[in-house]
């Protein structure tokens, strides 16, 4: 068995971006595993699953993300607000009824201990008392949704004692699941997730290892009705030497703990974490969460396979969250810290998108267009003032043409923006975000950034990216000196 964290270094982005990191590894992994559930362990080694598909288990089209990730978005949301459980209870209420949070607009997939907390909180309970207290309030709906009050605990938490710290991590899992094996899950999550923030230069085991070790000691400490669970849990050294006959994949919050963690110990990327544990069967789309959240801090969202993301449903909802809750707990205040994704508030920063440009002696519909027509000689620009981008792109391939990229990209991107307010306003409001073009699928790397399997690990060069930078600093220092 491949035992590759006992040595391999987390890399991290800066803490700026770990709400992103663990927000898409979390929401990726759900959507991977959403056609999964149920599955049985010896069916998914016959069909495992290998990438983004749809239209199975929940007649979902692919990057479809479930529970797992709308309650999620619901913690984070109302964390940008305040730390307040009654808040966070009625967005609950408004995923499960009204479909808010959700990739498609509508709830699926809701576990059972949930829907009976959230009618409970409809009829009157106060939001303590919603909670399954039972042993049957083990299940892992709680587990699955811990990534981001664990990561506002890592923040905000100035305290020493650890059993205040994992005050708020059970507060907002007795919502739905208040027995203690539920409970100390989530402190296990979150603790493990404390070790890891806390110095990037061990290895996961390392931090598995002493987060394993904090939190059998904080505990034991909290009484006999945690005291007596503790043996149920496994040390990390032992865990990682289970063979996956060895983890059952139910909807158990100790089972998803148990494989979210051997999945990270055993494996050394993102893509081959998520996939083990998705691949093991059962409740697919949690287990493949709760071990994606943790994966993406570790590797960072720009490990996350392209066409995985960009397949994935409604990422401006999770970008918006994202940034309210960086606003909130980092005082950052930009969108975004990276603009990858031309859609939605972006849209107008793709190449093709309808703009009127005026190089020279010629009118073109789009910077694509102007970008090839200034690839070949003059008497044939002409013809590229009526075509799409497609077009373009076609034409200029059949032409005599320069490659000479760099400063064609420049002077059509400076164009466009010169001579369009509008346009020219919305490129300023980006700030000072990085902003890469995502060319996935298409291999170039010359323009932009193609993350396909073959190239993610190649250097890039993001012309594209780098003009709209340039023309943006240079609208900038224009508007500073009253020449716009």
């Amino acid at each position: 068995m491949k035992l590759a964290s006992t040595g391999a270094e987390p890399r991290f982005a800066d803490m700026k971006n770990i709400i992103y990191d663990g927000m898409y590894g979390l929401a990726v992994a759900d959507a991977l595993g959403v056609p999964y559930e149920t599955e049985t362990p010896d069916r998914m080694k016959k069909t495992p699953c290998t990438g983004m598909i749809g239209f199975r288990r929940y007649n979902q089209p692919a990057g479809s993300w479930s529970d797992d990730t709308a309650m999620s978005l619901c913690v984070a949301d109302s964390l940008s607000r305040d730390y307040d459980i009654e808040d966070m209870m009625k967005r609950f209420s408004r995923w499960l009824g009204r479909g808010e949070y959700t990739a498609a607009g509508k709830a699926f997939d809701a576990g059972g201990t949930c829907r009976n907390a959230i009618r409970r909180f409809q009829e009157g309970t106060p939001p303590e008392y919603c909670g399954d207290r039972t042993i049957n309030g083990n299940g892992n709906g709680a587990l699955m949704r811990t990534f981001p009050i664990a990561l506002y605990q890592c923040i905000q938490f100035q305290g020493k004692q650890l059993s205040d710290y994992l005050l708020p991590i059970h507060e907002v899992s007795a919502l739905t699941h208040a027995h203690e094996i539920g409970l100390i899950c989530c402190g296990m999550f979150s603790l493990t997730l404390k070790e890891l923030l806390k110095n990037s230069e061990r290895s996961f085991f390392d931090a598995a290892q002493s987060a394993f070790q904090k939190g059998m000691e904080a505990y034991a400490s909290m009484g006999v009705n945690f005291e007596q669970y503790l043996p149920l849990f496994t040390a990390p050294a032992e865990l990682m030497l289970r063979s996956p006959d060895e983890l059952p994949s139910s909807g158990y919050a100790l089972n998803t703990w148990n494989i979210a963690l051997w999945s990270l110990l055993t494996t050394d990327n993102y893509h081959d974490c998520v996939l083990k544990a998705i691949n093991l069967g059962g409740d697919t789309d949690t287990n493949g969460a709760v071990a994606g959240a943790l994966a993406g801090v570790v590797y960072g969202k720009a490990s996350i396979p392209g066409d995985w993301i960009d397949t994935l449903l409604n990422k401006p909802l999770i970008d918006e969250v994202c940034a309210r809750f960086n606003k909130k707990i980092l005082g950052i205040e930009s969108s975004k810290t990276v603009i990858d994704r031309f859609e939605g508030a972006y849209a107008f920063l793709t190449m093709k998108a309808p703009v009127r440009i005026r190089i020279g002696d010629h009118t073109y519909q789009n910077l694509a267009a102007a970008f090839y027509a200034l690839g070949v000689s003059e008497e044939h620009r002409s013809r590229f003032e009526f075509l799409t981008a497609k077009e373009a792109r076609k034409l200029y391939k059949s032409l005599p043409h320069e490659n000479q990229t760099e400063w064609r990209i420049y002077a059509a991107v400076k164009a466009k923006y010169e001579q369009h307010p509008a346009e020219r306003q919305k490129l300023l409001e980006t700030g000072s975000q990085e902003i890469i073009y995502d060319t996935s699928g298409s291999h170039d790397n010359v323009l932009g950034r193609c993350r396909c399997a073959e190239c993610r690990e190649k250097d890039f060069q993001n012309l594209y990216g780098k003009a709209l930078m340039r023309v943006r600093e240079e609208l900038r220092d224009n508007r500073k000196t009253g020449a716009l």
